[in-house]
């Protein structure tokens, strides 16, 4: 890692930005082998009653291992063993959750997820209620969301995401990860691809809104992106160095979102899609083959169909994205064959390129729009595109066009 915990906790009040930052909870990071046996271990010096939050795949993955060194260091430990639902996934709704809050009684002092994003989000919102820390054991390189206090649930149906808690602490067991089913391992890849829209949505929402805006956050971002694309053929080997890297890219990611206290940073139009496909269309939903969500926020939606990202080495230039890992990309590939949405299962294979250009234009059909380096630039410079009062900013609003076709899903728009 090219960055420690304690300098990103620094941030919080020491930011080149100049402006204050949400404080990192964290009191230790561990990415490695034999950080297991390390967790039972730092769970034993603070806790002597925890709860683990797995299901039945990360109890064989992690759980056993981290339950026996709990036992033989003297940690009293109950099993929340999640329950699937009809489709046979376990996700993060309210009858998880109250899984996770019978479990837990009163004396229980911390929860412990192990397992990927969604039992995470059950154990995060659960300690949050039951105002106690919870303690992070991932399974898988799967999501930027371990180290965040973001929990997106689905309630009612919808997917929503609360503003919960971020972990005490974070034990990654590189020995764990590597055995992780490769469709996880492709959700990481595609949840670091993300970042190239969400970025530029970001920057974007900085120069026509107004919302607060950290260079050095977003160059953060971008280190964590750039970070898995130099990986992605060690990925696709499945090296245990690729596999590293792209969890403390996930890592990073995940504080980059603590600081700033929301998810901008990381998460734009493409998350929005992703949940939209994953969770709101009830025909995908229930599909027998669903894709998976953090995968999905590696392809971008354009008049209907997938189309793929140009980067900055200009038309003729390749594009590197979740097809670089092996990812299965398009309708069939992601498990969309018999969810019976049309444009759904026309939709064509698509990859983003995390080419980011320092300066020029992006050229469209109808001209030239500002590229990803000067959005950037902009917003870090606090340049709004005009200075119209509201009224005509709204008015100007309705005439808006993408910054290129394959942002036509995002939020990331230019004004005519």
């Amino acid at each position: 890692m090219n960055w420690s915990l304690d300098d990103l906790k620094r941030l919080a009040t020491d930011c080149p930005c100049g402006q204050p930052h949400q404080a990192i909870p964290l009191e230790h990071l561990e990415v490695g082998p034999g950080a297991l046996a390390n967790a039972a271990a730092w769970i034993r010096a603070r806790y002597g009653r925890v709860v683990l939050v797995m299901d039945e795949h990360t109890r064989a993955a992690a759980g056993d291992a981290l339950a026996q060194g709990l036992t033989d260091l003297g940690v009293l430990w109950t099993a929340c063993l999640i329950e699937p639902n009809a489709q046979g996934d376990v996700v993060a709704d309210e009858r998880s959750i109250v899984q996770a809050l019978i479990a837990a009684g009163p004396d229980v002092e911390a929860l412990v997820a192990v397992g990927s994003g969604t039992l995470h989000d059950i154990a995060r919102f659960a300690s949050y209620k039951m105002r106690i820390p919870f303690v992070s054991v991932p399974t898988a390189p799967s999501v930027d969301g371990f180290t965040s206090a973001g929990a997106p649930l689905i309630v009612r149906g919808i997917k929503t995401t609360y503003q919960t808690q971020a972990p005490i602490a974070l034990f990654a067991d590189t020995d764990v990860l590597e055995r992780a089913p490769r469709e996880l391992v492709w959700a990481g890849f595609g949840d670091v691809m993300g970042k190239s829209t969400s970025l530029a949505d970001w920057a974007f929402g900085a120069i026509a809104a107004g919302e607060p805006y950290c260079a050095h956050l977003a160059a953060l971002t971008r280190e964590a992106l750039e970070m898995a694309v130099a990986q992605a053929d060690g990925l696709a080997r499945a090296r245990t160095d690729a596999i590293r890297s792209l969890m403390e890219a996930l890592i990073l990611s995940g504080i980059v979102m603590l600081l700033f206290g929301q998810s901008h940073p990381a998460s734009g139009g493409e998350h929005h899609l992703s949940h939209d496909w994953g969770d709101g269309v009830p025909a995908i939903r229930q599909a027998p083959d669903p894709p998976w969500p953090q995968g999905g926020c590696g392809v971008r939606r354009d008049r209907g169909r997938l189309s793929r990202a140009r980067g900055g080495r200009g038309r003729g230039g390749r594009a590197r994205g979740t097809g670089a890992v092996g990812v299965p990309c398009g309708a069939r590939g992601r498990g969309a064959r018999d969810c019976g949405v049309d444009s759904v299962r026309r939709s064509r294979p698509v990859a983003h390129a995390p080419h980011w250009r320092a300066g020029g234009a992006i050229r469209t059909g109808r001209g030239t729009k500002p590229c990803v380096g000067e959005l950037e630039a902009r917003a870090q410079a606090q340049e709004p595109l005009h200075h119209a009062s509201t009224v005509e900013r709204d008015q100007r609003a309705l005439r808006c066009r993408p910054v290129a076709r394959c942002c036509r899903a995002s939020v990331c728009f230019i004004l005519m």
